[in-house]
């Protein structure tokens, strides 16, 4: 799963400059009480990238 998401933000951002590096910065958090007895609990996923 991780590479698929890595792929598709890749796409999302602009090339880097010739000689930089791409940064992207991924944070997710489980919601709380999200989960109930025939769920399972929601996840977010917040990115910024540079």
């Amino acid at each position: 799963m991780a590479v698929v998401i890595s792929a598709w933000l890749a796409t999302q951002l602009p090339a880097p400059l010739a000689g930089t590096r791409r940064a992207i910065a991924v944070d997710g958090k489980t919601l709380r009480g999200s989960r109930t007895g025939d769920t399972v609990a929601r996840h977010v996923l917040a990115t910024a990238g540079r």
